[in-house]
């Protein structure tokens, strides 16, 4: 009895893209995603990029399996990765690795700098566009009573917000 493989589909950096935008649009409808493929010597890779919006860690969970090799750095080898269909049929994408990227907006930043402000954290000139060292939110952790999560914990600008915001009131009450 001979086994016959099932076919390999190999996706164009293109038609990856294309797919990584769909899924990025149906997963987060409102946000605005860049997605760049570029073309290399020996490869591939995209560059998915957005202003606020969901968390790095949320888009990469959606993104990374449209990456079509992986690296292990202990071994120093890069492998391949395959997608199996339920029929058997394997499925490579065309980008090698997709990197993903958040930047904040200057409203929402001053937004998240007004309320860090509010904390007793001025923010300086010099300082403009970063947040509090891990420092400095140890301490407003500590000083305010009830509040459980970690601020270390926090990827995304919009939970940051809110847990400010909550604590703002709960010092209110």
């Amino acid at each position: 009895m001979t086994q016959t493989s099932s076919p390999t589909r190999y996706v164009t950096l293109n038609e990856t893209n294309q797919l990584i935008r769909l899924t990025l649009k149906n997963a987060f409808p409102s946000v605005r995603f860049s997605v760049r493929g570029s073309k290399y010597s020996g490869g591939a890779s995209t560059q998915v990029s957005w202003t606020d919006g969901p968390s790095d860690a949320a888009v990469r969970e959606i993104t990374r399996q449209f990456e079509g090799k992986s690296f292990d750095g202990m071994t120093d080898m890069a492998s391949s990765n395959f997608l199996t269909e339920s029929d058997g049929s394997r499925i490579h994408y065309g980008s090698d690795y997709v990197f993903t990227g958040r930047t904040t907006s200057p409203a929402r930043q001053a937004e998240i700098e007004e309320l860090i402000a509010s904390w007793g954290f001025p923010v300086e000139d010099g300082r403009r566009g970063s947040f509090p060292t891990p420092i400095e939110l140890h301490v407003m952790r500590q000083n305010t009573e009830g509040f459980h999560q970690s601020f270390y914990e926090m990827t995304d600008t919009n939970e940051l917000v809110g847990a400010i915001s909550e604590m703002q009131a709960r010092s209110a009450e």
